[in-house]
């Protein structure tokens, strides 16, 4: 079946038509659904790109100037790097940029005062792009989605971004009184840090059931995290490229994006 689902994703992103494949139905009434928030309610837009050219060029120099803006050939190294990086814990992310890139070795500054400086360049980064109207840092569809899950249970976000930036976010774009919780990476707390885990205490934590447990995200890391916890999985495509690594990774739904609301009310009626 998802043999053939490859060329239909393909003959979608060619015709430019947004569609919908449902793998698996629901064991149960889904009544929690966690977001992820990049590529799923936010654009990605070379935003964390740009973040991880602007550490990488801080960590070679030592020097933390928020507001430096990397080089274009900076931002395609960097992209590169994010595709090796992605799905680590942010400790992970920083032990290995520092071992590649510092030439001072030790840079004598902790894991939440780097990951402090590197959470205000992106804060600052956004509010550049989309200051004047946050709503455009939306995905398309995105916040309908959002707001038809919400009449069917509880929404949280649970997000690869730092606790603070999480809540930040969701305050930019207006989306906070969506969320029952919004969960973060602690800045402190950076070696245990992943999806699969925070899930994993938010589900034990509230006494909740995996069969009502819904996680919905754009890359593997998401996907798994929802499949570690015997969790419902609703995975964004976004790009064909994106899609068939999503959908590689076996999740229940594969959507190409949230902007068809035809599309989003079938997936809707589903849970």
């Amino acid at each position: 079946m998802k043999e053939n689902c490859i060329e239909e994703i393909k003959q979608s992103f060619l015709d430019n038509k947004d569609e919908c494949w449902i793998f698996r139905k629901p064991k149960g009434k889904i009544t929690n659904f966690f977001f992820d928030f990049d590529g799923v309610l936010l654009k990605e837009c070379s935003i964390h790109e740009s973040a991880y050219a602007w550490m990488i060029h801080s960590i070679k120099f030592n020097l933390f100037d928020i507001d430096y803006k990397p080089d274009s050939i900076e931002v395609s190294e960097a992209n590169e790097l994010r595709k090796i990086l992605k799905g680590k814990s942010p400790k992970d992310k920083l032990d290995y940029m520092i071992h590649a890139f510092s030439k001072i070795g030790d840079l004598n500054l902790s894991y939440s005062d780097l990951n402090t400086k590197w959470m205000m360049f992106l804060r600052n980064y956004i509010i550049e792009l989309y200051g004047k109207n946050p709503r455009d840092y939306l995905m398309g569809g995105s916040e309908d989605f959002l707001k038809e899950c919400r009449t069917k249970g509880n929404c949280y976000g649970l997000t690869a971004n730092f606790q603070p930036q999480a809540e930040w976010l969701m305050g930019f774009v207006g989306l906070v009184s969506c969320f029952n919780r919004v969960y973060g990476y602690d800045l402190n707390e950076v070696q245990k840090a992943s999806k699969g885990l925070t899930l994993q205490a938010v589900i034990s934590e509230k006494n909740l059931r995996s069969e009502n447990v819904c996680m919905i995200g754009d890359g593997v890391p998401d996907i798994q995290a929802g499949k570690d916890n015997k969790s419902y999985t609703i995975a964004v495509g976004n790009t064909l490229e994106n899609s068939i690594r999503v959908m590689n990774a076996d999740p229940d739904v594969l959507i190409t994006s949230f902007q068809n609301y035809s599309v989003v009310r079938r997936l809707i009626s589903l849970l």
